[in-house]
């Protein structure tokens, strides 16, 4: 590895490091509503009661539980948007809510492999999905990407941001979740995330991949609050 190489890397995973030393936690549960169907399911972080007129209705009644800095396991529950800045409107709130969602995405993959794929129109597999009678794995990353990207937009973010953090997410989270199954550790994967990320934000405005409508209004997002300024006091589950 020549001398540049080395100081790009050496810089990239500096700025991965103090990135991920970002620490989020959502003090007190927050409820909204989905504009599609899904099976009932009550995860670890996560919670959805579909409309009592399920057959009829495409509404799901969503709940994100209250978390704290780490889970039994010692892992951060939320770092914000890895890789990307946190400042931007609606991203704090809305990566709030997808990193909790990739921790519960296996047992609620699991919960629902045997369910119908009906959620709607709203809700629609990107191309490189494979198609399925029943919900899959994939299909749960794709609705926490598609909640993600919209919330930003709810929030008031911009639309162009939420398109560049949704492709990124759709195609650089699914990299990292291969990657991460095969026991590629973050040395050999970093410099590839950083390329795709790149290259995906470059190209983003202009994806195929549109940020999908699937909140209901009014929406304010989930009180998501930086680990560092929170007193003991705060009721948040650990």
């Amino acid at each position: 590895m020549n001398a540049i190489a080395a100081l790009i890397l050496k810089a990239a995973k500096a700025a991965y490091n103090a990135d991920r030393a970002n620490v989020y936690i959502n003090p007190i549960q927050f409820d909204f509503d989905i504009k599609i169907r899904t099976p009932l399911c009550n995860a670890k972080y996560w919670r959805f009661v579909p409309a009592s007129d399920s057959a009829n209705s495409v509404t799901t009644h969503v709940t994100l539980k209250a978390y704290g800095r780490k889970d039994e396991h010692g892992i951060v529950i939320c770092d914000g948007a890895t890789g990307a800045p946190d400042k931007l409107t609606g991203v704090k709130k809305s990566a709030g809510m997808h990193d909790p969602g990739y921790l519960d995405l296996d047992f609620i993959a699991a919960q629902w492999k045997d369910e119908p794929f009906e959620p709607g129109p709203n809700l629609k597999r990107n191309w490189f999905m494979r198609v399925s009678p029943t919900w899959t794995r994939e299909d749960v990353r794709l609705l926490m990407d598609a909640m993600f990207a919209d919330s930003i937009v709810k929030l008031g973010g911009s639309t162009v941001v939420s398109r560049v953090y949704y492709n990124v997410v759709r195609y650089a989270g699914g990299i990292f979740n291969a990657l991460s199954s095969r026991g590629i550790t973050l040395p050999n994967k970093l410099p590839l995330a950083v390329i795709a990320s790149a290259l995906l934000a470059s190209a983003g405005c202009t994806s195929c991949l549109q940020t999908p409508d699937i909140i209901k209004t009014p929406y304010n997002g989930p009180d998501i609050q930086s680990a560092n300024s929170v007193t003991n006091t705060t009721p948040v589950i650990q």
